[in-house]
């Protein structure tokens, strides 16, 4: 039997796992950090913050209204960070240290392991978050020129 559950059940046993392992792994859901990734098809893992968080790594946070987010970082400023997810375009300011409750160490897309401290990880991390309006842009283009193809 499947149960659903929230995060609010199950974020103690994370931070309980994240303090005794180090580690928690899961299949995020959503379409915020698409294309990086997909919900329910890629799984992360992530691992407790035990250095400082840089740019572009992608973090377990919980906003102030009680949701939580895995987004990346796309700045850091003297008392809290930035984040957007890569299929937004939207920034989320003001999110402070005692937020934050993981990093993502690695994600898995088609059985493929992909390390987020790697070079080329960080490499396209990096473009991801650099090119969100232009990739906007893309895809609304893509979408009336469908509608145009679709009405003929």
């Amino acid at each position: 039997m499947n149960k659903i559950v929230t995060m609010d059940d199950i974020i103690p046993i994370i931070t309980e796992q994240l303090k005794a392992n180090g580690t928690v792994a899961f299949s995020p859901k959503g379409r915020s950090m698409y294309p990086t990734l997909v919900g329910n098809r890629d799984n992360v893992t992530m691992k407790s913050i035990n250095r400082p968080i840089r740019k572009y790594d992608i973090v377990l946070y919980k906003r102030l209204n009680g949701e939580y987010v895995l987004h990346r970082v796309v700045g850091i400023n003297k008392d809290d960070y930035t984040m957007r997810g890569d299929n937004q375009v939207v920034n989320e300011y003001g999110i402070k240290e005692t937020q934050l409750i993981a990093v993502v160490s690695e994600y898995i897309r088609d059985g493929r392991k992909h390390k987020c401290d790697c070079l080329k990880e960080r490499m396209y991390g990096m473009a991801i978050a650099r090119t969100s309006k232009l990739r906007r842009l893309y895809y609304r283009i893509r979408r009336k020129v469908g509608r145009i193809i679709k009405k003929r």
